[in-house]
């Protein structure tokens, strides 16, 4: 027997690690969350069961895994870490803030997804969702919105983001996750052009055993870790600190995020509408311009 432990966003829009162990409660723990998980008493939880000889899966960001595998001791042969390449995270009061914004402009909010897949052209275009408990729903590609933009700029991380140690080649856990940006350079004849792709780092046995057990559902091409992580910089360095991060966090913090938002709308109306164009281009069309620019 084992358990599944990673972050899920309750009901109240906290973020924060859980314990799953039915299968059926998984979809608790998909999708992305782009703000700070509280951890609680998981790590506890988990070395309680790893002592009592359970398999625990740990998934998390790189430096929630390093203290997972600090914390396991030498209880590690039944321990699958599992991390999810981090730009940086926001805080739970920055986030929270956020959603108490979304309440005032759009009504009460019934639930939220940081990530909204559609089929588009190389998986670029990235779409938040929310709905009001009106149910009333909302798509946006993120520089129409103010929270992902900032989290995109990396301007609304935790301090210690900027100088992570973790943030390497050398990775800590077994497996590391990531977006695969560019992949049509080099894999345009293995996937559809509307495919979103994820990459896959096995970086110990141990992770290349728990990888063996899950290519029966996926289809899998192999890369090179310079490939993937030629556009993906936090694979090998921090990210940078913006230079406007002070005034910006001391703007939040004296007055409110309403005013980051306003702010970032006034000086940002063209960017906000030529992505609200974007959205309306139908696909076809996007993949026609597509290959008639890249001359296929």
């Amino acid at each position: 027997r084992g358990c599944v432990f990673g972050a899920t966003l309750d009901k109240s829009f906290n973020v924060k690690h859980i314990c799953i162990e039915h299968k059926e409660d998984l979809p608790l723990l998909h999708k992305s969350k782009y703000v700070q998980s509280f951890v609680g008493d998981s790590y506890k939880i988990a070395l309680k069961k790893l002592k009592s000889g359970q398999k625990v899966l740990f998934s998390g960001t790189p430096c929630q895994i390093a203290a997972m595998k600090f914390v396991a001791g030498r209880f590690t042969d039944n321990l699958f870490l599992v991390e999810v390449v981090c730009h940086g995270i926001p805080s739970s009061k920055f986030f929270k803030d956020y959603i108490s914004y979304l309440n005032e402009e759009k009504g009460p909010i019934k639930e939220y997804f940081f990530t909204y897949k559609r089929s588009v052209l190389n998986g670029m275009n990235k779409y938040i969702s929310f709905t009001t408990k009106k149910n009333k729903s909302f798509i946006k590609n993120w520089p129409q919105d103010s929270y992902n933009c900032f989290f995109m700029e990396a301007k609304n991380y935790q301090e210690c983001c900027y100088s992570c140690k973790f943030a390497k080649a050398e990775r800590v856990a077994d497996l590391t996750l990531c977006d695969y940006w560019h992949w049509h350079s080099v894999h345009e004849n293995d996937f559809p052009s509307c495919s979103t792709l994820s990459g896959i780092c096995v970086n110990t046995e141990q992770g290349q055993s728990l990888l063996k057990k899950v290519v029966p559902n996926l289809k899998i091409v192999k890369s090179s870790f310079d490939t993937l992580s030629k556009y993906n910089g936090c694979l090998l360095r921090p990210t940078s600190r913006p230079l406007s991060h002070d005034s910006f966090m001391q703007d939040w913090l004296a007055r409110g995020y309403a005013y980051l938002d306003e702010n970032y709308r006034k000086n940002n109306k063209q960017r906000i509408f030529k992505s609200f164009l974007l959205m309306l281009i139908p696909e076809k069309v996007k993949l026609f311009l597509y290959r008639l620019r890249h001359g296929n």
